[in-house]
């Protein structure tokens, strides 16, 4: 996975805070499993992301016990061991020639006694939902799966101690079982040109492919329907926005992770999964 420095931003604070996020050590994640979740939840009276987030932890969260805060409340328990968190933050990576994009990310994380603030909480495990100027409607119902992946993740990293934030990545892309014997669901808004039709796809990847819309996949979603994939994808939709293009295939029936990667989003590489991406899937089905 290419180098940079992960930049998050908490709107809890006045002003603006900027810090590389500490990454939990193996006794954390020990620990996490004996802490209280507590899942923060937007000021906004009104937020569609509250009452959304009330339904997933309610059908999908199983590794702890856990109650909602607000961030208002979140000062009073962030230096608290005995707490994880699951919030939504403001992720900014900084990298040459790389503009001041930033995306919401899901994030669970640690309390920690000494944190200064929220930006030295230790990392469980960071799940990009959306660009951050981007429609909430593409992530919201993509929810259960970034639920249900983290708790898959954090266990993964619990029981094999060999993985780290060196490796992971190439775990998931290249040790996990392929996905030739799934179907792979496509989100029309999220193909590049090269790649926005099923003609265009079967000529660089022989494996089933669907185009369909937003209502068909949240259904699957929600039934956890076995036997298909999906791309989940992050951007910001510009034609040169020198941004990152977040691309992750999961499962709709357990969040089971199959491909994670990212591009630099250029006039050549556009915001959208590419024609380089199915030759890679070809390769890992073979």
């Amino acid at each position: 996975m290419k180098k940079a420095y992960l930049i998050i931003i908490i709107s809890l604070f006045a002003n603006v805070v900027f810090a590389q996020i500490p990454v939990a050590t193996k006794k954390q994640i020990n620990d996490f499993y004996k802490t209280t979740t507590l899942v923060v939840k937007d000021d906004g009276v009104f937020s569609e992301f509250n009452s959304e987030i009330e339904s997933v932890m309610k059908k999908y969260w199983t590794a702890t016990p856990y109650k909602f805060i607000t961030y208002s409340e979140l000062e009073g328990y962030m230096r608290k061991p005995e707490y994880s968190f699951i919030m939504k933050t403001r992720i900014r990576y900084e990298a040459k020639n790389v503009t001041d994009v930033e995306y919401n990310f899901l994030t669970l994380v640690m309390g920690y006694g000494s944190a200064e603030n929220v930006t030295n909480l230790p990392d469980l495990c960071s799940f990009p939902l959306s660009y951050d100027k981007g429609d909430a409607d593409k992530y919201m119902f993509k929810l259960p799966s970034a639920i249900q992946f983290m708790q898959k993740h954090v266990e993964l990293t619990r029981t094999d101690e060999s993985l780290n934030t060196d490796n992971i990545i190439k775990y998931y892309n290249k040790n996990k079982t392929a996905f030739n014997d799934k179907t792979l669901w496509l989100l029309k808004e999220d193909l590049s040109p090269d790649v926005n039709s099923l003609a265009k796809i079967q000529k660089v990847y022989p494996g089933k492919v669907e185009i369909v819309d937003a209502e068909t996949l949240t259904e699957a979603i929600n039934e956890q329907k076995k036997g298909i994939v999906y791309l989940h994808k992050v951007g910001p939709t510009m034609k040169s926005a020198k941004a990152r293009c977040w691309k992750l295939i999961l499962s709709t029936s357990d969040a089971t992770l199959y491909y994670f990667d990212f591009h630099k989003i250029t006039s050549k590489d556009p915001d959208g999964i590419l024609e380089s991406d199915f030759r890679s899937f070809k390769r890992m089905n073979n």
